[in-house]
């Protein structure tokens, strides 16, 4: 909703012209990402392996690490400094978006801070052009406006893959710089809102599940006894 309608309540729509996007606000555009970035590329692909080292120091980040909105760091692999200036063309910085190519293509997220100068494994890395914000376009890639066109262009059939040209072709509805980041701002608030009662509600249900089992034990082990009718 937020991507395709914004957050600023009722105003003049358009139709987009996508079927999977419908209507958007008028002043809003739709663009392509490779319109929209400064470099798409493709992190190494040519045995990567070969480049693992225990004495590395610099992250190796691979499709396992990536979730949506967030870089897992278990379990890492790394390779040395030198390695990573042999590999620059897929060297990434903070800011930039990674995208997850096999498997569970199009997962998206924005790499941080800590994460600046590190290398990635068959990643689609994408630099967004100054005008648009990595974040807002993550929330485009993660939501179903980019995962239908993900499914769409998606390659193979038992393990699947996206591809450097299916990413630059995956179409975004792009507001105002401002407006993308009055979004951001509102999606970031409303979600963690959500993670915060979905995180209550899943230790609620494993105290529930652990009262059950207790209870189960104490009744088999004869701890307690079955109420008579």
């Amino acid at each position: 909703q937020a991507v395709t309608k914004g957050v600023r309540g009722d105003r003049p729509m358009k139709d987009s012209g996508i079927a999977w996007i419908g209507e958007i606000p008028e002043e809003w555009e739709t663009a392509k990402t490779k319109i929209i970035a400064d470099r798409i590329v493709v992190g190494v692909v040519i045995k990567p392996a070969d480049y693992f080292d225990e004495a590395g120091t610099v992250p190796f980040l691979r499709g396992i690490n990536i979730k949506e909105y967030a870089i897992v760091s278990e379990p890492m692999v790394y390779i040395t400094e030198e390695s990573n200036r042999m590999n620059s063309k897929s060297i990434i910085h903070s800011g930039d978006i990674v995208i997850v190519r096999d498997g569970s293509i199009g997962v998206s997220c924005v790499v941080p801070a800590e994460y600046d100068g590190a290398n990635a494994v068959s990643l689609i890395i994408v630099t967004c052009a100054k005008n648009n914000n990595p974040y807002y376009i993550t929330y485009s890639l993660n939501s179903d406006v980019g995962k239908v066109q993900f499914e769409l262009m998606k390659i193979g059939t038992a393990l699947t893959h996206t591809s450097v040209h299916s990413v630059s072709n995956i179409i975004h509805t792009i507001p105002s710089l401002e407006e993308q980041n009055e979004i951001v701002q509102f999606l970031d608030q409303k979600c963690s809102e959500i993670d915060a009662l979905i995180t209550k509600k899943e230790t609620f249900l494993t105290e529930l599940e652990a009262y059950k089992k207790s209870m189960i034990y104490e009744y088999v082990t004869g701890k307690k006894e079955v109420p008579s009718a």
